[in-house]
């Protein structure tokens, strides 16, 4: 079982609650972008089924309008997180309907769109290997797990419990409710009001290297998960995992 873990034993066995990371971590992103892609593209084929159109290219186009903004909004969340989703999505639909060729309306005519398809096309949680028996094991364990994405929580929420494992979360939480995009360690020192933890008694478990700084920033023990964390150098209270099978063992090796 792949572990690098440094620190003060005496710090340890402070663990009680689990703010693991959604997309990467828990969900395949990749495979579930080519479920959403799949339905959504047929959804607007039939919506405008007089209309001909590449639909598959247009969705394409969008979402990596949405890719490209979620990268830039990581930098900087100046704007609020509100009016930066409402941006996020109403550049989406203009892409995906320009690229379509479809004419559209203004911003009212735009958030109706966006409702509309948002109750028609619902987002798939694709699990990486391993990823339900991770969460019933860590549960046996006594911990206690909040999912903190990146994500806004409505569309997290809705993901896990169309795939009947939201129970295993005694919160889901995301930038919608704490305020702040996860760019920094003031996400989780929010999430960590929201889910009233102390950070010496929480493990943030992501696939990438920066919000694993930032939860060690904020005092949490935290463990990375998969190849973009194996390479990360050794420090207290940090670990790493090779995949989601071997994540109970670490943090039992952490807890101790």
């Amino acid at each position: 079982m792949p572990l690098t873990q440094q620190g003060n034993d005496r710090e340890m066995g402070s663990i009680q609650a689990i703010l693991i990371d959604y997309e990467g971590t828990l969900n395949d992103t990749r495979g579930s972008g080519r479920l959403y892609a799949r339905d959504l593209a047929a959804h607007m084929a039939r919506r405008y089924h007089d209309h001909r159109a590449d639909w598959p290219a247009a969705v394409m186009a969008a979402m990596d309008v949405m890719r490209r903004m979620q990268d830039e909004g990581m930098v900087d969340d100046s704007q609020g997180y509100a009016e930066y989703r409402r941006n996020e999505l109403r550049a989406w639909a203009r892409t995906l309907l320009n690229s379509a060729g479809v004419p559209f309306g203004g911003e009212e005519w735009l958030d109706a769109f966006i409702a509309e398809v948002q109750a028609a096309v619902a987002p798939r949680f694709v699990p990486m290997p391993g990823a339900v028996e991770c969460l019933d094991r860590l549960r046996s364990m006594g911990l206690r797990l909040y999912l903190t994405s990146g994500g806004s929580s409505e569309y997290t929420a809705a993901c896990l419990r169309d795939a009947g494992i939201a129970g295993n979360f005694a919160a889901i939480i995301g930038p919608d409710q704490v305020a702040t995009l996860k760019n920094g360690p003031a996400f989780y020192r929010r999430c960590l009001e929201v889910a009233g933890v102390p950070a010496a008694q929480a493990c943030a478990v992501d696939d990438s290297p920066g919000p694993l700084d930032w939860a060690l920033a904020v005092g949490c023990y935290a463990v990375g998960v998969g190849q973009a964390a194996l390479g990360l150098p050794v420090r207290s209270r940090f670990a790493t995992a090779n995949s989601l099978d071997d994540l109970p063992g670490v943090l039992s090796i952490l807890i101790k």
